[in-house]
Formats: C-alpha cells, sequence, structure tokens
C-alpha cells in the first residue's frame, strides 16, 4: 500500500496539514506494525498513539473553527464524533487481537482521506485563510476637496 500521505492531500492551512501527516505516518506505522506480525503490544501501542493523535487533532480543529466561528462546525464536530467512535472500535478491536484490524485501518484511511477532508477538512481550511488574510487596506485621498451641495 502506499504511503497514506501525499502533497495533493494538502490544504494549505499549515496546522491542519502537519497534523495531517502525523496522522498519516501513525496509519502507516499501524499497517506495518501489522504487516510485519509484530506483538499484539507493539500493535496496541501505535493504534493508541494514533487514536491519540487524531484526538489532538480533533480538539485542534474544534479550536480553530471556534475562533473562526465557522458556520459548518456542528457538522464538522458530529463527523468527528462519528470518527472516533469508530477509532475506539478498532482499539477495542486491536486489544482483542482481532484479525480484520488491518482491513479497518485501511478503511478509516480511506473515510479518513476520501471524506473527511474533501468534505470538511478543505472547505475548513479555506474558511479559515479567508479570516487569516489581511484586510485590504483602505488609504483616504485627502489631496481631493469634498464637493459639498
Amino acid at each position: 500500500m502506499p504511503p497514506t500521505w501525499d502533497e495533493g492531500m494538502a490544504t494549505g492551512l499549515t496546522e491542519i496539514d502537519a497534523d495531517h501527516r502525523r496522522i498519516a505516518g501513525l496509519f502507516d506505522e499501524s499497517l506495518h506494525s501489522l504487516t510485519e506480525g509484530q506483538g499484539q503490544d507493539a500493535i496496541v501501542a501505535v493504534v493508541s498513539r494514533l487514536v491519540d493523535a487524531l484526538c489532538e487533532h480533533m480538539e485542534h480543529e474544534d479550536d480553530l473553527m471556534g475562533g473562526a466561528d465557522y458556520p459548518d462546525a456542528a457538522a464538522h464536530r458530529l463527523e468527528h464524533d462519528a470518527y472516533l467512535n469508530r477509532l475506539s472500535q478498532l482499539l477495542v478491536d486491536c486489544q482483542k487481537h482481532n484479525r480484520c484490524i488491518a482491513d479497518k485501518i485501511r478503511e478509516l484511511i480511506r473515510l479518513w482521506k476520501c471524506q473527511h477532508q474533501e468534505r470538511f477538512d478543505r472547505p475548513l481550511a479555506r474558511a479559515i485563510q479567508t479570516l487569516r488574510e489581511p484586510a485590504p487596506a483602505f488609504t483616504p485621498d485627502f489631496s481631493r476637496r469634498l464637493v459639498c451641495l
């Protein structure tokens, strides 16, 4: 399987993209742990780090949405909650040494890349970038005289 992160996934918002690169690396590490036949403890450890990284990222996005008064924040948070539920189940399955973990991780990668980023993270990044752009400078032209009627 190719690496999870590629530059085509970038949102253009540095802090979100940094989080996404880290998460992608942990997805890759999780799959590698499974394909290399590492022990259950090693697999649980990397999946736990993945869950922690995604939780931190979702909190980070929540902060960004709150600071931007983002209009689609509620839908974005619902998506985060649904994804977190899937991750929690993955961790439980991992701890039980469920054999279909790799398929579940691949499905979570697909959902994250193809659904969450496109439908939620890119619009959020565009909205925040718009807020961060400096307002056009207004320079009054005092050389012209007002005509008073």
